[in-house]
């Protein structure tokens, strides 16, 4: 017989020992560099934070390219100074080159030359100092019986070009339209091969104010020997100055020449 504390007794069943949770795992280490910087407050810098400035090109920042230019003033501008030069030159040829209804040489290629029928170049003649050859005078209709230019105009007239190319200018009295003008231009002709003889005749154009001027039509070529060498001229206008000489200039070409009275 076991004694009673002995006797076995049914087995009790263990409880189980509690389980312990496993440790989580570990977060994987961060990559290098890869540390995030809080973003700073709107305004002001990160810490440590230094604004690095931009790169800048080896000659500084590129130039801004030039606004396209309207280039259309610009060419104007040319041709308005082209123009008026070959004006002034225009003007400076007539200046240098003065002429009258004049003898042509007929050996010469035109017979429309300015120079003289001896070679010489005809002078351009200027008003007297302190008068500029405008009308001073009233626009009157002059006289009564139809006759209209002044007699401080009328006579003969005498000039020479050069050294021996001489011209012999007459006024006569006359009213619009009628022939008032009567021009002989006399001399050698170029290479001494001779003489000519020309002789003009030009009409009224406009009464004339008292003191002028007086204006005639082209003139017409009346003698011609030889008449090659002749052609006619030009409207004219004849202006009188205070010394008492008279200027006889080409309407066209602004040519002059100036006789003195002599009849």
């Amino acid at each position: 017989m076991t004694p009673p504390h002995l006797a076995r007794h049914p087995a009790q069943p263990q409880a189980a020992p509690p389980r312990t949770p496993a440790p989580a795992p570990a977060p994987a280490p961060a990559p290098a560099h890869a540390y995030v910087q809080p973003h700073p407050a709107y305004g002001y810098p990160g810490p440590h934070q230094h604004p690095e400035p931009a790169p800048t090109p080896p000659y500084g920042p590129a130039p801004l390219p030039a606004p396209a230019r309207d280039r259309g003033p610009t060419i104007l501008l040319l041709v308005v100074a082209l123009l008026v030069a070959l004006g002034a030159g225009a003007g400076v040829y007539a200046f240098l080159h003065g002429g009258d209804d004049v003898a042509n040489d007929p050996k010469q290629p035109s017979p429309t030359a300015s120079a003289g029928p001896g070679g010489a170049p005809a002078p351009v003649e200027r008003p007297p100092s302190g008068d500029d050859g405008s009308d001073d005078g009233d626009d009157g209709d002059g006289d009564d019986d139809g006759k209209t230019i002044p007699a401080a105009f009328l006579g003969t007239w005498s000039t020479t070009i050069g050294a021996s190319d001489d011209r012999r200018l007459t006024l006569q009295q006359g009213a619009v339209g009628d022939t008032v003008l009567s021009l002989t231009a006399t001399g050698p002709l170029k290479g001494g091969t001779g003489s000519y003889r020309c002789v003009f005749q030009a009409e009224l154009t406009a009464a004339p104010g008292t003191r002028g001027p007086v204006r005639v039509g082209p003139s017409r070529v009346v003698v011609g020997e030889p008449v090659t060498s002749c052609s006619v001229g030009e409207s004219t206008t004849l202006t009188l100055h205070g010394d008492g000489r008279l200027t006889r200039v080409n309407d066209a070409t602004g040519e002059s020449l100036t006789y003195t009275k002599v009849g």
